[in-house]
């Protein structure tokens, strides 16, 4: 059984905050760190996931069409392809 679109957008946003604190306490540790996401672009991304999927913003996608989507897109599950989709789209991905 899939999981829902809903529990989906709860492990992904739960994830970005979750990488968002562990990136906030390694830079007060150790300093600015060499990457492009920092604990505010974490923040941000979940917040921005969130709203999209309260305003409905979904691009409702055949079940048929996950494997193709998950090769263009690199991804190894629904959880990364939602993400990978998001980012690329601004779109939460919705699987019929």
């Amino acid at each position: 059984m899939k999981p829902s679109t809903k529990k989906v957008v709860e492990h992904i946003v739960d994830n970005y905050r979750k990488a968002g604190k562990a990136m906030g306490r390694t830079e007060e540790r150790n300093g600015q760190l060499a990457s492009w996401m920092t604990k505010d672009t974490f923040d941000d991304t979940a917040d921005k996931i969130q709203g999209a999927y309260d305003a409905g913003d979904f691009d409702n996608v055949p079940e048929s069409e996950v494997d193709a989507l998950m090769d263009k897109y690199g991804a190894s599950d629904i959880y990364h392809l939602t993400a990978s989709y998001f980012n690329a789209t601004g779109k939460i991905l919705n699987v019929e």
